[in-house]
């Protein structure tokens, strides 16, 4: 069930080779918010991305809005949760070849996320599948610290088909997942140009129904990354259809173990009232301080970006907040974007 998360930071990865960087978007990022460009620091900043993309801001000064994936909520004017991919309420999770129910939020639930922590233990589902992510997501942003003593490398299957080939899972899903991994990347300071390759990249690799093996992990083979696989996705160029199964809706397991929205909201409830208290804020030699907003500024821009045979219009939101990151040197601009994706590439909006 890796997958979903992974989504947004692949297109990071490809954002950077598009902008030929001398630092990665990983680098970059964690010596503007942590000065040094330690491995433990590089870990933290994928930790902190990811586990606002799942619960929602929990870091004091975000002036970016971010939902969360596990909570409900609305893309392109239409409802949306993804709580049952992860609560074991379907049965779309491929173990073995076969498709089962489990739970992915066995150990903790938000509590641990909110503490900059993937759970409570060491063993349990939900500790295997949100350090998959850091790993993941290390990878693609291609953290020079990646694979060495404190960024563990990737361990888990590196072939998103094939984890996600149970799910069915729809451009509304799959445009609700990224629009709050984008969200949680603005919230930590993302330049405009840096969410703008983004934006450009996300379309060929996950979101192409039928696309053509590719590696997106730096040491694994080609492999089929399609996740959009719903016949409502769009079909990629040079599309492989026989070599993917027809999708099929999963079914709703019999029994769900895992928490209910219900059981979540007084833990996110106090997440957001700042009853938490955070333990692990920074690793050894981060910065501290809090990210100050100093302002905002209104504009309306549409760009037009050419993405692999794709046309991709870009219509920025009105208000841009102008974000100082600390010791970072420079004023950062966070430019939320609502991206509207035509052509060959996912039908949606994406706020990034």
């Amino acid at each position: 069930m890796i997958g979903l998360r992974q989504i947004l930071v692949s297109s990071l990865l490809l954002g950077a080779e598009v902008y030929a960087q001398t630092d990665s978007l990983c680098d970059k990022y964690t010596k503007a918010l942590f000065t040094n460009n330690t491995a433990e620091n590089q870990y933290t900043l994928l930790v902190k991305v990811v586990n606002t993309a799942l619960i929602g801001n929990y870091t004091a000064g975000a002036k970016v809005k971010v939902n969360g994936i596990l909570v409900p909520g609305m893309f392109m004017g239409q409802n949306v949760s993804l709580l049952h991919y992860f609560n074991g309420g379907l049965v779309s999770t491929n173990r073995g070849s076969k498709a089962s129910a489990v739970n992915f939020i066995d150990d903790g639930g938000a509590i641990p996320l909110a503490l900059d922590k993937p759970a409570n233990g060491n063993t349990s589902n939900q500790y295997k599948l949100i350090t998959h992510l850091y790993e993941f997501f290390g990878a693609l942003l291609q953290c020079s610290m990646y694979g060495k003593t404190g960024f563990p490398a990737y361990s888990g299957n590196a072939n998103m088909y094939d984890v996600h080939k149970y799910m069915n899972l729809d451009p509304t899903e799959m445009g609700y997942f990224i629009q709050e991994v984008g969200l949680s990347a603005a919230s930590f300071g993302v330049a405009e140009a840096d969410i703008l390759a983004v934006a450009g990249a996300l379309n060929g690799t996950f979101n192409q129904r039928c696309a053509p093996p590719v590696a997106v992990i730096p040491s694994a083979q080609a492999g089929l990354q399609a996740i959009c696989i719903n016949t409502a996705c769009p079909l990629a160029t040079s599309a492989m259809c026989s070599s993917y199964s027809t999708a099929v809706e999963p079914a709703t397991a019999t029994s769900t173990s895992g928490p209910q929205l219900t059981d979540l909201a007084p833990q996110l409830s106090s997440i957001a009232a700042g009853e938490v208290t955070k333990t692990e804020m920074m690793s050894s030699g981060a910065t501290s301080g809090t990210m100050m907003m100093t302002g905002s500024m209104a504009t309306t821009v549409t760009d037009v970006i050419t993405s692999g045979g794709s046309v991709i219009t870009m219509v920025r939101t009105t208000e841009v907040p102008v974000t100082s990151v600390p010791n970072a040197g420079a004023v950062q601009t966070v430019a939320p974007l609502m991206v509207a994706v035509a052509g060959a590439g996912l039908v949606g909006q994406m706020l990034l």
